[in-house]
């Protein structure tokens, strides 16, 4: 158990916050990490474990500041054009499912079941060239 650093944009289920109760004795949440190198390394400076949802780049640079990384697993359970719909979809799954509304016009509910946590050991990048210019 450690100081936790939550990374959220959206309300936490109450599963979610059972869930890092368990693991973390002192938690703080913010709604995204910087870009910047330095504002991030100083956020995260005082904690021993980040969670959230969070851009694989940033992921890369957790794991490299030596914390903890734990991801939300989300599984999407697909896209509702109304309200009741996107609450029929979720219903079963009661307690473990959010429903994000529409932010334009046009767009559809989306609906994702929360399935718990998962602690990421380790990030490797494989490239190989696709297309090389001679030098």
């Amino acid at each position: 158990m450690g100081s936790c650093l939550v990374v959220s944009r959206h309300e936490l289920l109450e599963v979610q916050k059972k869930d890092i109760e368990s693991i973390c004795k002192q938690v703080s949440v913010v709604p995204e990490l910087p870009n910047d190198q330095n504002q991030f390394k100083q956020l995260i400076q005082p904690y021993d474990i980040i969670i959230g949802t969070i851009p694989l780049t940033l992921q890369i640079q957790v794991l490299q500041s030596r914390k903890t990384l734990i991801v939300f697993v989300m599984t999407s359970l697909g896209v509702a054009s109304t309200e009741d719909e996107a609450n029929k979809i979720a219903s079963q799954y009661p307690f473990r499912t959010v429903i994000i509304p529409p932010t334009k016009y046009g767009e559809k509910y989306r609906i994702s079941r929360y399935d718990g946590l998962k602690i990421i050991k380790d990030i490797k990048v494989i490239d190989e060239w696709l297309i090389q210019h001679q030098t």
